[in-house]
């Protein structure tokens, strides 16, 4: 087709190929060199995709590989495909990341699409692993070889999000392996080489077929450097099957599945892909997945995590087999993070999982606050490793943790949380008890209207100024105390010895006209104080005394306390009966658990509010760890007559679902 001496460029092409070249929008360049006669340095060729099969098209001996030398074959090709009424404009160009060849490729067509191969980018890297000393390393240390896969993975994201992919693992490497990252963010993270080895959303990531159709004429050729007449008679050989399967296609004869029978392994490989792609772009089901393995847990009991996948008769759960890997749930549980780390406040010891919980406060009070008795109260989150706003609390059932400030309804429905994190440096003046009912009572203004709820909350909290102050702002509250916040009241009534020597149910009180104060003699002395509510009307209740029951006088402030108190205990209660036992060294983890078991039981709390015939607390966990467990709808054997496949969340979600109004009875 071309000969130019000048350059040493020959080209071999019929007009028949040329026609199929200029019909197909994507082309594989590639150049191989053990078959060429010793004065050339490379047989350059072409090939395209028809029905799946890759078919050469060009051939081309070159003594050089610069860039005139391949611009030259590309505008002989455009012309002669000119003359024959044709036009050359591929769309993508798949070639390795050869230097001179991409410019050439950008030169003689504007516009293309230049897609290096995956396949010599992952051979690169692996390279510059070699020269840095980290083979062996990288074939007996698991942790160093998924570093470096990680490093090779971040061609399957979208191009924004590659920097930090590669900075997340980068970041507590150090020597060869820093050296590594550097290499890489030099080498390959430029604006013009990212897109060439980017293969995020690409069908055909690899010029792997072109190595194998050089695989082929290697062993057809049956050694090296042949003669320029051996050579010729070998492309001549090829083109000729060429010719025959492009008509055999045409013809109908051969069709693509008969050609893409030895490609099974490869189509599967590539369905995997195209389906991993799309999670991530959804960005959910992953997520659901994993957060209904984590809540599995909490019922459905395993030593380690990793036994969940266990196939053992006595181990294991299938609901986890079936829904991810074992690796894929250890793979995001280990990276997992609920806060981007550069966007972390100073100062804030909570940072790494404050947008989840205001998040989960801002979902908590979507539907308003909808219980007349709230209380306030402490929470503790065990925790046993180190930080800075672990706590400790003698005597109390969990005594190391985090403490988290709770609002709830009377029946444990959470309204907001706030963690604790320790004494401020520079603490005001206000006291600590007072800041947290406060800060209570601003979400309930915020959402709700204060004199619509009455607040309880225990003698930690409780003062004469307190209840003062919640006057002025119109919020009704009830709660024990302590004698020395009483101011005075305590030393005015009886004493205890003289209260505790008459009969249970005994009680004295005083009141200015803004607090009441009252002393109860139950099994001990009750100190309770109101700002608007008192003894009357008083009622009667039993008791147990020396195995007989009585009835004892009950103030209606007491009945009061004991009726809107306790909602924060009840929340703790329903954690605890299912709480997730999947552990994680991470100091976040217990809060990332407690935020998900949190919102679990305020959903069952909520399902019972509206729900007639509520679901029990464990069938309702079971509902939603199988409802996010089989939140990839996949393919369920058919179920008997009269069953469901599905669980209702996911049948009537509207997601893959048509629904129709018929006026009459009838088949669709």
């Amino acid at each position: 087709m071309h000969n130019n001496v000048n350059n040493s460029v020959l080209i071999f092409c019929t007009g028949e190929n040329l026609r199929e070249l200029a019909g197909q929008s994507v082309w594989c360049m590639d150049g191989t060199f053990k078959i060429v006669p010793e004065w050339y340095q490379q047989l350059f060729t072409i090939h395209i995709f028809k029905e799946g099969k890759l078919i050469p098209v060009v051939y081309s001996l070159t003594v050089r590989k610069d860039v005139i030398c391949y611009c030259e074959i590309f505008d002989t090709l455009i012309v002669k495909a000119a003359a024959l009424g044709v036009v050359l404009q591929p769309q993508t160009i798949i070639c390795d990341f050869e230097t001179a060849l991409i410019p050439a490729v950008q030169a003689s067509f504007p516009g293309v699409q230049v897609q290096g191969c995956y396949f010599h980018f992952c051979q690169a890297v692996l390279r510059k692993v070699a020269d840095l000393g980290l083979r062996t390393r990288y074939l007996h240390e698991a942790e160093i070889k998924k570093i470096i896969k990680m490093l090779m993975a971040t061609a399957f994201l979208p191009l924004h999000e590659i920097p930090e992919a590669v900075d997340l693992p980068g970041r507590d490497v150090s020597g060869s392996v820093a050296a590594l990252f550097e290499y890489f963010r030099q080498e390959w993270m430029t604006p013009n080489r990212m897109p060439l080895w980017n293969v995020y959303h690409v069908e055909i990531r690899t010029n792997n077929y072109l190595e194998g159709w050089h695989f082929k004429m290697n062993r057809q050729a049956g050694k090296h450097h042949l003669s320029f007449y051996e050579l010729l008679q070998l492309l001549i050989d090829e083109q000729g099957s060429t010719e025959t399967l492009i008509q055999q296609v045409t013809s109908g004869r051969v069709t693509a599945n008969d050609l893409r029978i030895k490609n099974n392994k490869y189509e599967e490989v590539q369905l995997r892909i195209t389906a991993l792609t799309a999670e991530y772009d959804g960005g959910t089901r992953t997520i659901q997945q994993f957060i209904g393995v984590i809540l599995l847990s909490g019922y459905n009991c395993q030593p380690e995590a990793k036994h969940y996948w266990s196939t053992q008769p006595d181990m294991g759960a299938q609901g986890a087999i079936s829904c991810m890997s074992r690796n894929r749930f250890m793979e995001i549980k280990k990276y997992l993070h609920l806060a981007d780390n550069q966007k972390l406040v100073k100062g804030d010891k909570m940072s790494k999982v404050t947008p989840l919980y205001k998040l989960l406060n801002s979902s908590l009070l979507k539907h308003g606050m909808f219980h007349e008795n709230l209380s306030v109260d402490e929470s503790i989150v065990p925790y046993f490793g180190r930080h800075a706003a672990k706590m400790f609390l003698k005597g109390k059932p969990i005594r190391f943790g985090y403490k988290v400030w709770m609002l709830c309804g009377n029946d444990g429905y959470p309204y907001h949380m706030t963690i604790y994190q320790g004494k401020e440096s520079h603490a005001p003046k206000v006291p600590l008890s007072t800041r947290v009912i406060r800060s209570m009572v601003d979400i309930i203004h915020e959402n709700s209207n204060t004199t619509r709820h009455t607040l309880h909350f225990d003698n930690f909290f409780n003062s004469y100024d307190l209840l003062v102050m919640l006057s002025e702002l119109k919020m009704r509250a009830i709660g024990t105390i302590r004698p020395y916040r009483s101011n005075g009241a305590d030393a005015l009534m009886l004493p205890d010895k003289e209260l505790m020597k008459q009969k249970r149910g005994a009680f004295d009180y005083r009141s200015d006209g803004k607090v009441y104060i009252a002393k109860w003699h139950d099994n001990s002395i009750v100190r309770i104080a109101s700002n608007f509510m008192t003894h009357s009307p008083l009622r009667n209740t039993q008791r147990r005394v020396k195995g007989q029951r009585i009835e004892v006088q009950l103030p209606n402030i007491v009945r009061s306390y004991n009726t809107g108190m306790g909602g924060v205990d009840l929340l703790d209660k329903l954690a605890a009966a299912y709480r997730p036992t999947i552990r994680s060294k991470k100091w976040y983890w217990p809060l990332f658990i407690n935020a998900v078991n949190v919102a679990t039981v305020a959903a069952w709390r909520l399902h019972c509010f509206v729900e007639d015939r509520p679901l029990s607390h464990l069938e309702f966990r079971r509902q939603v760890v199988l409802s996010l467990l089989q939140s990839e709808r996949a393919a369920t054997p058919r179920a008997a007559s009269g069953s469901m496949s599905q669980l209702p969340d996911i049948r009537f979600d509207g997601v893959l679902t048509i629904f129709l109004v018929l006026d009459h009875r009838e088949k669709v």
